[in-house]
């Protein structure tokens, strides 16, 4: 049955009675306490550049067009002009 959601729910139950409730939770801390990446916290400046770059991407406000060397074109929805995102 491995595989399947019913296989699933089999397997969690006996995890969860051989090794106790909170087996998840414990294997999840190991994991959290043992990355080593940063993210965003160990570099904020970092953080706001690529939160920018979203934002400027967002296509809320612009239809695609097309992308051509190195740039996606679009269309402002409210005035129409045409408007270039670097890829």
């Amino acid at each position: 049955m491995s595989g399947t959601h019913s296989g699933a729910v089999k397997s969690t139950e006996k995890i969860k009675r051989v090794h106790g409730e909170d087996f998840f939770k414990r294997i999840g801390a190991i994991g959290g306490r043992n990355g080593n990446t940063g993210g965003f916290a160990s570099d904020p400046a970092l953080a706001r550049k690529v939160g920018a770059t979203g934002g400027q991407r967002s296509k809320r406000g612009h239809k695609y067009l097309y992308t051509s060397r190195g740039y996606n074109y679009y269309t402002n929805k409210k005035t129409g002009e045409e408007v270039k995102f670097k890829v």
